[in-house]
């Protein structure tokens, strides 16, 4: 898609802090309002995270202008990108948190983190990837893999939410593997608002 072509430019071009400052105004500018209870995901990449606007409060700022709290944002981090400096990286990730954001490991099972980087970064919400949610209710590994996902998320407190649901077998599939959360072309289409939309399983 355009979207993938110009974030991989901007990778390559060390434009991506810009880009991705620019993609964070750009959603809460264009949020229209967000119900009690309603938490919106930002998708962003690990190198964004050491973008100096996250430390020094500038988004902080504009969340409020936006009428929300930090709490009601959720950074969802893609996998797919090796973290050079971990240890860098997890006390950014620590500091966010402890400014009340929520964070989530987006592409959970297709990228580059072990379950033991998983479990140090302590996420709240772990995104499994689309491509081991596809055709899940035919493929026995698929829903092995997950069910030896839902102890581990349950002992570090993260909720799992399945990606790119798109069919019933599916869905209730993961719902009889205690996944509580997913979305997906099934669950729901995505909105202008709210480009992607998490829904009870």
């Amino acid at each position: 898609s355009d979207s993938e072509i110009l974030f991989s430019f901007a990778v390559g071009t060390e434009l991506i802090l810009q880009l991705e400052r620019l993609c964070r105004r750009n959603a809460l500018e264009s949020l229209k309002g967000i119900g009690k209870g309603v938490k919106l995901f930002l998708n962003t990449s690990a190198k964004a995270i050491e973008d100096p606007e996250l430390r020094d409060d500038g988004f902080v700022r504009r969340v409020r202008e936006k009428g929300l709290d930090s709490k009601d944002i959720v950074l969802e981090i893609t996998e797919k990108l090796a973290v050079a400096d971990f240890e860098m990286f997890k006390e950014l990730v620590a500091y966010l948190k402890h400014k009340g954001f929520s964070i989530a490991i987006d592409d959970m099972g297709a990228g580059y983190s072990s379950l033991q980087t998983v479990a140090e970064l302590r996420p709240d919400y772990l995104k499994y990837d689309m491509n081991l949610v596809r055709d899940i209710d035919k493929h026995l590994i698929k829903r092995d893999l997950l069910e030896t996902l839902v102890p581990f998320a349950k002992r570090i407190e993260a909720v799992l939410i399945a990606e790119g649901i798109e069919t019933k077998e599916e869905f209730e599939t993961l719902k009889s593997l205690g996944i509580e959360l997913g979305q997906g072309y099934y669950v729901a289409r995505p909105g202008l608002a709210f480009p992607s939309v998490e829904r009870k399983v």
